[in-house]
């Protein structure tokens, strides 16, 4: 666990200070899991790399399809946003 200290200023004669606490995970050290057949077909492979801590709702993954695999339709009622660092397209 680390911890940092921030300083907040409320006014110019008053300031106030807060401690914020940081999980720092080692690559590797959380389980994968299988992706799901309801969002993905073929062999995915998921691993987390953050969870959301309350009140916050975002979770973030890395997310790898093996040759072949694809995600199935799926929707997120809130939104999501995807970063793809790879990629590799055949057409036929």
């Amino acid at each position: 666990m680390f911890s940092s200290y921030n300083t907040a200023t409320n006014n110019k004669d008053n300031v106030q200070s807060q401690t914020n606490e940081m999980d720092i995970k080692r690559i590797g050290s959380q389980p994968s899991t299988k992706g799901s057949g309801e969002y993905f077909t073929g062999t995915v492979r998921i691993d987390p790399l953050f969870q959301a801590n309350d009140p916050a709702r975002a979770v973030g993954a890395s997310v790898k399809f093996e040759p072949g695999s694809r995600t199935a339709w799926h929707t997120h009622p809130l939104g999501q946003t995807l970063i793809v660092t790879t990629m590799i397209r055949l057409t036929l």
